[in-house]
């Protein structure tokens, strides 16, 4: 399947330990009528997650799972840490770039701790975890949010 993405993207967000909310939504926001579309190819193996209004990934030690997820504008991605090791979600493009979000840091996730983003807007997120991999390489992961 074929995306069709502006270059810059909106993204709103809520960050919570476990189950509560402790910062309401915030946006990053760029002029989409003179921003050009780029096609995005959806791999095969992405997961399905479309129509749900919340998914959660589950970080298990020095993985995501699942990792390639497609999910829907305005969808609630929330991260929970069932693993032994410290890990963080933090994104693999530079900010500016399409695609970039604000990362969650490692206190987040602490003793089963859990943290939320919700994706707005159509786009690719890849994402990483830094203490085990790179933006390319090891703990990674990527959604993709489609509109309908």
């Amino acid at each position: 399947m074929k995306l069709l993405i502006p270059s810059l993207l909106t993204l709103s967000f809520l960050i919570g330990c476990s189950s509560a909310v402790n910062s309401g939504p915030v946006s990053i926001s760029g002029n989409f009528e003179e921003t050009p579309l780029v096609a995005l190819e959806i791999p095969d193996n992405a997961i399905d997650y479309t129509g749900q209004d919340e998914v959660v990934i589950s970080i298990e030690d020095n993985v995501f799972h699942d990792r390639v997820i497609t999910v829907s504008a305005g969808t609630k991605v929330t991260w929970v840490n069932n693993g032994r090791n410290r890990h963080n979600v933090m994104p693999s493009l530079e900010e500016g770039e399409s695609g970039w979000f604000i990362g969650l840091n490692e206190d987040l996730f602490d003793e089963v701790g859990s943290a939320s983003l919700r994706f707005e807007q159509d786009g690719y997120f890849p994402y990483f975890c830094t203490f085990h991999g790179t933006a390319t390489r090891g703990q990674t992961g990527q959604i993709f949010v489609i509109t309908g």
